[in-house]
């Protein structure tokens, strides 16, 4: 039996208005999600463009060809706009005005309806741009490291292609292909082909609003609330997998363990809001310290951890001490006063320790005890040197260098 080409046509748009529908209700459900929103506005556009597609050749092209293909043309560029939102950008309506505008305008051309290769042309390349566009916009955000980001830049890419092959095909294929004249085989090829795209695109942006969603959910399980840094549990997953890395380029790795000095003092006299305070106007030194790949973390109260990838034990001496010098200098107004605090930091390195977390980090812990030993305020090397007892460190002790602040 076969099936006519109004029968395809519907068939498509009842599924893509099913779509739209569905993130109409997705969206309203989830409203951190307003590019579920503009997707759904996409779909619904392209739905309406099949109502007026599918009885060609029973109403004037004007209102068939035209007016169907500009809702189709609003749909892809909705679907570029959602792309655009999920990426953190604003929306540019002045393209999504454009294309439809310009190509109801053509009408106005004598014989431009009976024109099948130039309608061709002129539908197929704001199409795909308007795709390949939202592949794009994906593509600069991918560094979010969402799974689901090369799939659907593939499928949005592989769309825009489809439509840029449409204009290389006009003098080759029938139409709606290429600009040849209609054949079934052609329109129930390219519905298939849009109803393929439409629904892979649809299920990987549901993936992309979940992934993000859980990706959020974990930085807030793993970051800490008052300094917004990773806390002790991101310390363990993101130590292991940098000191593997390290491991395999054959590159030194470096670890700070800081600690506040007389942090309880600022509790008891100024109150826990100066701590808090105190504790925050650190956290900002950290970051200001440090490189971009550096990560520090919160392992709790007045303590923190940096992790230096690619630094040797001297030279994250030399960053140790500009986060003391710092540090010294930072004034925190608190009520009642202003309040100035110190840092003792104790330094290890996979050149003395090896690729052992526990090791790394139970040389740090003994140098800061030195540190806090010997005067406070100050950065301590943990160089490799036989055993001394140190009271609640475990490892080795190390020979101590490093040097007094006024």
């Amino acid at each position: 039996m076969e099936i006519d080409n109004f029968t395809i046509v519907v068939a498509t748009g009842a599924i893509v208005f099913v779509l739209g529908t569905l993130f109409v209700f997705m969206w309203q459900r989830d409203r951190r999600a307003p590019w579920l929103g503009w997707l759904a506005l996409g779909y619904l556009m392209g739905a309406l463009a099949t109502l007026f597609l599918a009885p060609r050749g029973n109403v004037p092209n004007l209102y068939s060809m035209g007016v169907g293909t500009a809702f189709l043309l609003l749909a892809f560029g909705f679907l570029w706009v959602s792309c655009r939102v999920f990426a953190g950008r604003r929306v540019i309506w002045l393209p999504i005005i454009a294309a439809p505008t310009l190509w109801m305008s053509s009408f106005i051309i004598t014989g431009f309806s009976e024109m099948v290769g130039v309608r061709v042309i002129v539908a197929s390349l704001p199409a795909a741009g308007f795709l390949l566009m939202a592949a794009r916009e994906l593509w600069l955000n991918r560094d979010e490291g969402l799974p689901s980001y090369g799939p659907a830049i593939g499928f949005f890419v592989s769309a825009g292609f489809f439509f840029a092959f449409r204009i290389a095909a006009v003098g080759l294929l029938p139409f709606p292909i290429g600009g040849l004249d209609l054949h079934p085989a052609a329109m129930a090829t390219f519905n298939f082909v849009i109803f393929f795209h439409a629904a892979f695109i649809s299920f990987l942006m549901v993936s992309l609003t979940k992934e993000r969603h859980e990706a959020a959910q974990r930085t807030l399980a793993e970051s800490d609330v008052l300094t917004g840094l990773p806390n002790r549990r991101a310390f363990v997953s993101d130590a292991e997998r940098l000191m593997r890395r390290q491991k395999n380029i054959h590159s030194p790795l470096a670890l700070l363990t800081l600690d506040l000095d007389h942090f309880k003092l600022v509790n008891d006299r100024y109150g826990h809001d100066a701590g808090d305070r105190v504790l925050g106007e650190f956290a900002k030194v950290l970051t200001a310290s440090l490189r971009y790949e550096d990560l520090r973390f919160r392992m709790g109260g007045e303590e923190f951890c940096c992790l230096l990838p690619g630094l040797t034990l001297r030279e994250a001496h030399a960053v140790a001490e500009r986060i003391c010098d710092t540090f010294q200098s930072t004034a925190v107004e608190v009520l009642g006063g202003t309040v100035r605090c110190t840092v003792s930091i104790g330094i290890s390195s996979t050149d003395i320790c090896g690729y052992v977390l526990e090791d790394l980090l139970s040389e740090a812990d003994a140098a800061t005890y030195e540190a806090k030993a010997t005067g406070r305020n100050r950065a301590v090397l943990a160089i490799a040197a036989p055993k001394v007892p140190v009271p609640q460190t475990v490892g080795k002790v190390t020979e101590i260098r490093g040097r007094r602040r006024a």
